[in-house]
């Protein structure tokens, strides 16, 4: 007879990429849960003020494009009949240059709008991928084999080379295998 463990093919032990209270614990030890299962999120309301405030930014900011692309519309049509006018002689050269400048500018304000609404977009993108920090999906099917923490407990991750334990222990438990010291004569 031999000591020896059990133990599985595929383990990880998951903590979140930032630190926080628990909000949301979905599963217990014991549980089974799939890929992409919701396993722990932590407090995360201040983001998520910031994912609605980047999204009427995003809104507002296509109101602008709006707004100004309509003024480039107009002043471009107005720069054409000055020059229309200018070429049949009842307006002055600079009246028309004038008219020409205004339409560049008022293109350059459209633009200008067309930017601020993707530079808007990156900060919405930007806030997912930070509220992404506070969660943690399940990365394959498995069984929950240890918490640490309860809900309202402040969980942290393991900062390098400072062993703290996981969040969650997830196991799949479809593959396992025995490790033991054998001798050579065994």
């Amino acid at each position: 007879t031999r000591a020896g463990t059990v133990e599985a093919c595929q383990r990880t032990k998951l903590s979140t990429i930032m630190g926080g209270r628990i909000e949301i614990l979905a599963v217990k030890e014991g549980d089974r849960v799939k890929k992409g299962q919701l396993l722990m999120k932590l407090w995360n309301d201040d983001q998520q003020a910031q994912s609605t405030l980047a999204l009427s930014q995003v809104a507002t900011a296509r109101q602008r494009v709006a707004e100004a692309c309509a003024q480039a519309a107009n002043a471009e049509r107005e720069s054409a009949r000055q020059t229309a006018l200018r070429e049949r002689g009842f307006v002055s050269s600079s009246r028309e240059e004038s008219a020409r400048t205004d339409a560049e500018a008022r293109r350059a304000a459209c633009d200008a709008s067309k930017a601020d609404v993707a530079q808007f977009q990156a900060k919405v993108a930007a806030t997912r991928v930070e509220q992404g920090r506070t969660v943690l999906y399940a990365p394959f099917d498995g069984t929950i084999a240890k918490i640490v923490g309860e809900v309202g407990e402040y969980s942290t991750p393991s900062p390098p080379g400072v062993p703290t334990p996981p969040a969650i222990d997830l196991i799949d438990d479809s593959c396992l295998y025995v490790k033991a010291p054998m001798d050579e004569i065994d």
